[in-house]
């Protein structure tokens, strides 16, 4: 199971690293650019190995079903969170 979870972190990687890389760009001075991209890098590299490792040990204890479930979950909460934040208005019909 360990095999398929990496390769579903790596082709969540692959997914979604093009478009926050075009966000940085976008957002970056050529001055600065550089330099915020050498943090995103080590941070996104960083943060894949602990994720990783985290998602491993509960995957261990609760098998995988339960901690897909569980991720899928916090995800679509955080995502309708940011929704409701970011278009407070629902327009009337």
């Amino acid at each position: 199971m360990k095999v398929k979870h990496h390769a579903m972190t790596f082709e969540a990687v692959q997914v979604y690293g093009p478009a926050a890389m075009a966000v940085l760009l976008s957002a970056t001075s050529n001055e600065t650019r550089g330099r915020v991209i050498s943090l995103w890098s080590a941070t996104a590299a960083f943060s894949l190995g602990v994720s990783s490792a985290v998602t491993g040990m509960f995957i261990d204890r609760l098998g995988v079903t339960t901690v897909f479930v569980a991720l899928g979950s916090i995800m679509a909460i955080a995502g309708g969170v940011w929704l409701v934040a970011r278009h407070p208005h629902v327009p009337e019909r």
